[in-house]
C-alpha cells in the first residue's frame, strides 16, 4: 500500500518549519556549542537560574527559554519570538546568550539593595582591564574600543540575573 510507505518515509522540514503561524528555525546557532563550566561567586539561586537559561539555548527550546524570564524581565516583550525571528534572519542571539554565560560574570547593585550578576562582566559597578580583555571572545577589537574609551554606548548582548535567582535582563538584541 501506498499509503503506508510514505508514513514511514523520513520527514524533511525545510529551513524554517511551522508551528501555530510562526516559523521556527530547525537548527539554531547554539546548537552543537560545548556547555560552559559552572561559574564561580554565584549564589545557588542564581547558578541554577544561569544553568536553567545555558540549558534552553543549547537546546534551542525558544519557549522554555522565555518561562524563565522574571515578571519584571526588561527584555523583548515577546521573548520567545523576537529570538525565533532573529534566528530565522541569521542574527544568533541562542549562541550570543549562551557564550555570554559561558564569561566571567561581573556584580553590581541593585536598586533594592541587592547584588545583580552581569554578563559581560564589563557591566560590573567597576570593570577590569580583564574584563574587557574577555570581550575579545565575542567581539571585535574596534567595538570594544569604542565602548571602553567611550566613544559608544554598550550595545551588545547583556544579561542580569539576581541574587535569588531572578532573570530580570535581556538586551542588546534587535526587535521586529
Amino acid at each position: 500500500p501506498v499509503g503506508a510507505t510514505e508514513l514511514r518515509a523520513p520527514i524533511t522540514p525545510s529551513d524554517l518549519a511551522t508551528l501555530g503561524g510562526v516559523s521556527v528555525p530547525v537548527d539554531c546557532s547554539a546548537r552543537g556549542l560545548p556547555d560552559p563550566a559552572p561559574s564561580s561567586g554565584l549564589t545557588p539561586a542564581a547558578e541554577q537560574t544561569r544553568t536553567a537559561i545555558l540549558g534552553a539555548a543549547l537546546d534551542c527550546a525558544y519557549w522554555r527559554l522565555a518561562s524563565f524570564a522574571a515578571p519584571d524581565f526588561d527584555g523583548p516583550d515577546d521573548l520567545a519570538l523576537t529570538i525565533i525571528e532573529q534566528e530565522a534572519n541569521g542574527i544568533p542571539v541562542m549562541a550570543d546568550i549562551a557564550n555570554n554565560l559561558g564569561l566571567a560574570h561581573g556584580e553590581r547593585a541593585s536598586l533594592d539593595g541587592g547584588i545583580e550578576y552581569v554578563w559581560p562582566s564589563i557591566l560590573d559597578d567597576e570593570p577590569t582591564d580583564e574584563d574587557w580583555e574577555l570581550l575579545r571572545l565575542l567581539y571585535n577589537e574596534e567595538r570594544i574600543a569604542e565602548w571602553r574609551e567611550g566613544r559608544a554606548p554598550f550595545d551588545g548582548l547583556s544579561i542580569a540575573i539576581t541574587e535569588d535567582g531572578a532573570w530580570i535582563e535581556l538586551s542588546g538584541i534587535p526587535e521586529g
